[in-house]
């Protein structure tokens, strides 16, 4: 899901369709999205797992890891669009 000051705040796939294109595609979408929006940079939290997915899109760490919701690490990351 995202936001219009920039922030994706949900996004993930099951587990049993992980690598197989499906969350870069989506992924493509909201960069579009963002584009028609005006969107200038994208930025998000991450979990430890997913960093390197992020990474692979062009992110880049933006700080230290946050807990989030008292119980769930967020690590930082924005990307220029």
């Amino acid at each position: 899901m995202l936001h219009r000051s920039g922030e994706i705040r949900l996004f993930f796939t099951a587990p049993g369709v992980q690598r197989q294109g499906i969350g870069t595609a989506i992924h493509a979408s909201l960069e579009t999205h963002a584009r028609t929006w005006g969107l200038q940079r994208l930025h998000l939290h991450s979990t430890w797992l997913a960093c390197t997915f992020y990474e692979a899109l062009g992110y880049r760490s933006h700080g230290d890891a946050e807990v989030l919701f008292g119980a769930l690490r967020g690590y930082p990351y924005e990307k220029v669009l």
